[in-house]
This record gives structure tokens, C-alpha cells and sequence, in this order.
């Protein structure tokens, strides 16, 4: 099952390769949902933190269930994006992937699994929310 591995690093590969044409403009860019670039770098560095942080607690204590309000959460990652300076998310997205990757790549198998099982794929798999809006940025942008 260790594919999540190999999937999350191609999509970091892609983030970094955006994240290496990205300029002031680019990061304005308006995407169809109405966010620019930037906001959808930064929602995608929270999202990548925040499975950080439930991976290194269920690595302690085995997995339990956790309830997020997902729309509530991006309401105020929204909010926090209109404040940043656009560049800044740039930075952001990249470390908070590497760090996720990091963790997910750390998890023994098993609890990889036990997570995967119980529904919560997003949380090992992270490359496919990030490749969600990588899609929409590239097609966006034209890249």
C-alpha cells in the first residue's frame, strides 16, 4: 500500500515546478472557484499542516476520528489568504507539503492503512487534494 508515497512525491514535484513560474501576476490569478493562485497555495499548505498534525497525534495514540467543520475551516483560510503578501503562500505550500510527505512517509504501514480504512484517505493520500488544485492552477494559468 505504499503507493501514497510515491504519488505524494510526483505531487510535490508538480508543486515545485509551479512554484518555479509563479510570479506577482500569476499569483493574482483568478481561478474559477474566485480564488487567486495564492489563496489556493495557501489552502492548500493549511490542509497539508493540518493532516500534519493529525498524523503526528494518531502516531501516538492510534487513530481516532476526527470532526472538522471543512467549510468553516476554509472560510477562515480564506480570510487569512486576503492578508498575505501572495508570495509568501508560495513558501508556505512547499514546506507544509514536504512536512506532510515527511510524516505520511514516516507512519508505520499499519496505520497507514487503519486510516485509509476508516475512510480518511485525504490524510495519507495528500497528493490528491493537492493535484486537485495544482489541475486548476495549470489550467488557469495555461501551463
Amino acid at each position: 500500500m505504499t503507493d501514497y508515497i510515491e504519488e505524494n512525491r510526483k505531487s510535490l514535484d508538480r508543486l515545485k515546478k509551479l512554484a518555479g513560474v509563479l510570479d506577482a501576476g500569476k499569483l493574482l490569478h483568478r481561478l474559477p472557484n474566485g480564488w487567486a493562485v495564492a489563496d489556493a497555495l495557501l489552502h492548500m499548505g493549511f490542509w497539508d499542516v493540518y493532516a500534519q498534525e493529525l498524523l503526528e497525534e494518531w502516531k501516538k495514540s492510534g487513530y481516532k476520528p476526527a470532526v472538522s467543520q471543512i467549510d468553516a475551516v476554509n472560510a477562515g483560510v480564506w480570510s487569512i489568504a486576503q492578508i498575505l503578501p501572495p508570495e509568501a503562500t508560495v513558501k508556505f505550500a512547499l514546506e507544509s507539503a514536504e512536512g506532510a510527505d515527511s510524516k505520511v512517509a514516516s507512519l508505520a504501514p499499519e496505520l497507514a492503512e487503519a486510516i485509509v480504512a476508516a475512510g480518511k484517505p485525504q490524510y495519507i493520500y495528500r497528493a490528491r487534494h493537492r493535484n486537485h488544485h495544482l489541475d486548476l492552477i495549470e489550467k488557469a494559468l495555461e501551463l
